[in-house]
């Protein structure tokens, strides 16, 4: 049979890595494909992939190279190693596909006859030969070491650790391969037991000790054991999974947040914290996509702290939507400012189409004053929920223009094109005759004497922490600063919308700087809670985003390594964090509208 060096592969082979994240030090170069030549494509498609070495079985039958594990193989499925490898790797250097491989050829038969014959048809191709990249190394049965210099410079050969003639051949040594059974029985699954853990540290420290490099044969081939040999620093991962752990590996950047800004936690006093004392205002804090694991991986990677992981009162929240199983964002804020559940993408509408009341319009009627604020745009479904009503969460020019009827006192975040770019002219000087004053930039908000304010600054929209800078706590200063000596009380909604999008994107480092970022402001206001002693703060999430799963992390380091089920939102319920008086309220499982009730309980009454 005959295989064109050109072929398509399948495209969720080609997921590449985003330019955000940081290096990793793991690519398909750290990749073994073992028993290449059992995949439909032998060779071809182990070295399109970019799979740094692939291993072929090679038998010499009747003055002919085949590849196959063992003679009967060869009449099932006849391979020929100078047509299937050698001839593939040869066009690759004449046709701008050149790049650095190791070819492990495995002798299952005797060793000089089969070497001269490999020796015979290699050098019919110099192109192989005189490429330093190119590592062609014998494996199996092997020549003594020290006939090792008779052989050809270009060929090379598989150190064995338990051989110290070996080590004193390191200039023929292309790699040293070990039985990992030799080592350990561990099955891929839990922790390798420390003592067989520390023989497997000591042979890759020897080995590099030597300028070498190691891969382990008949070692567990599950993702857990591929980062388990990632954080053993094992150079090659063997596998009969090539196409599997091509995509883990080209997602590993995506995947991994190595570690980046640590910073120091606010120490809560929880003096009025679980206490029955009398609540006058509220801080509602949502991390718009953001699921236990989320919190979680933004606590790994501040090295084992989070502010809201200090909050002793937590209860689950289910989100499913009226008409959903899996809610959205417009749905599932809509639930929690409303108190009741509503379709999917209906932003404080019942299913009918007709409005019902959001917190700040219940507690206006009380003289209790309100601010939304969003790291995104404020016209977006979640911050949306709390002053339109819309059946359409994507009518950004009517939840615009909705402000102006709204009962809002603060509105903070992105989104200026649409209260300005519309047909029928801007909205700001409608908005300044209601008494606000509209800035585009918060970095003059500290100027702002006015206790009504709109901000419409586009750096709250900008996916990247460094661009958008302390935005959400700035916003938070301001807001309390301004509303605590409004002697009725406030309600404040301050969205981390972020961590969505980053979670939809399936990716990690950006994700834990975003759950970071908010956990900061979280921080401000637990210390405003211990300072006011008449405030409660919830933090919770309208759902979780991307089915996220931790697979990998150091608490250390900071870095964490997760897998994605899903691109988009999931049903599983989500965190309700409390701190202040009343907050054991928030305890235990209950529907997302409960949040809504909770709150009226305690200051809408």
């Amino acid at each position: 049979m005959r295989f064109q060096f050109l072929f398509v592969l399948p495209a969720l082979l080609f997921i590449l890595p985003v330019a955000r994240s940081q290096k990793i030090k793991y690519s398909v170069a750290n990749i073994h494909a073992h028993n290449d030549y059992e995949v439909n494509i032998p060779f071809v498609q182990a070295y399109r992939l970019g799979i740094g070495s692939i291993e072929a079985d090679v038998i010499l039958r009747n003055d002919t190279l085949y590849v196959a594990h063992d003679e009967k193989d060869i009449a099932e499925r006849t391979l020929y190693f100078e047509e299937h490898y050698i001839r593939p790797l040869d066009a690759a250097q004449h046709t701008g596909k050149a790049r650095p491989v190791i070819l492990l050829i495995d002798l299952k038969t005797d060793a000089v006859t089969t070497l001269a014959k490999v020796v015979e048809v290699v050098e019919k191709y110099p192109a192989l030969t005189s490429n330093p990249d190119i590592q062609l190394v014998i494996t199996g049965n092997q020549p003594p070491a020290e006939n090792f210099s008779r052989y050809p410079r270009w060929m090379l050969f598989d150190g064995r650790l338990n051989n110290p003639a070996h080590f004193n051949h390191l200039d023929r040594i292309g790699m040293f391969s070990a039985n990992f059974r030799d080592y350990t029985k561990w099955n891929g699954k839990g922790l390798i037991p420390e003592a067989e853990r520390k023989k497997i540290q000591e042979a890759v420290q020897r080995v590099h000790a030597a300028g070498k490099k190691i891969r382990f044969w008949a070692s567990p081939d599950i993702i857990n054991a591929w980062h388990v040999f990632m954080d053993m620093k094992i150079d090659f991962i063997n596998t009969d999974r090539i196409e599997e752990l091509t995509v883990f590996m080209n997602r590993l950047p995506q995947t991994t947040s190595l570690p980046a800004n640590q910073y120091e936690l606010y120490a809560p006093l929880y003096k009025t914290d679980r206490t029955n004392k009398k609540v006058k205002n509220i801080i509602l804090m949502i991390g718009d996509g953001t699921g236990l694991a989320q919190w979680y991986a933004g606590y790994t990677g501040n090295k084992g702290r989070l502010n809201v992981f200090n909050m002793k009162s937590i209860g689950l929240s289910i989100t499913r939507s009226a008409d959903s199983y899996i809610t959205e964002s417009a749905a599932g804020a809509s639930a929690i400012a409303t108190g009741q559940k509503t379709n999917n993408n209906f932003v404080a509408v019942l299913p009918d189409g007709s409005s019902v009341p959001s917190i700040p319009e219940w507690l206006a009627g009380k003289n209790i004053r309100s601010a939304v604020i969003s790291t995104g745009n404020i016209t977006d479904a979640t911050p949306a929920a709390f002053y339109a009503h819309v059946p359409n969460r994507n009518l950004s020019g009517q939840i615009a223009e909705s402000f102006l009827s709204s009962e809002i006192d603060i509105l903070i975040g992105s989104g200026k094109r649409h209260f300005t770019k519309r047909t029928n002219g801007s909205l700001i000087p409608a908005i300044e005759q209601k008494g606000y004053t509209v800035l585009d930039n918060i970095q003059h908000i500290d100027t702002v004497k006015n206790k009504r304010l709109v901000i419409l600054d586009e750096n709250a929209g900008k996916p990247s922490y460094k661009e958008r800078g302390d935005f959400l706590q700035k916003a938070l200063a301001f807001s309390t600063k301004t509303l605590k000596t409004h002697k009725p009380g406030f309600f404040i909604m301050a969205e981390g919308a972020q961590v969505d999008w980053a979670s939809h994107e399936n990716q990690m480092e950006w994700m834990v700087q975003e759950v970071q970022d908010l956990d900061k402001a979280i921080g401000d206001m637990m210390r405003f809670v211990d300072e006011n002693k008449e405030t409660l703060l919830i933090v919770t999430a309208d759902h979780e985003t991307g089915g996220l799963t931790l697979l990998n992390g150091n608490l250390s380091s900071g870095k964490v390594q997760g897998h994605y089920a899903s691109e988009d939102h999931t049903a599983i319920c989500v965190p309700v964090f409390a701190y202040g008086p009343q907050s054991h309220l928030f305890s235990g499982v209950y529907q997302n509208t409960e949040i809504f009730k909770k709150i009226m309980q305690l200051i809408g009454k």
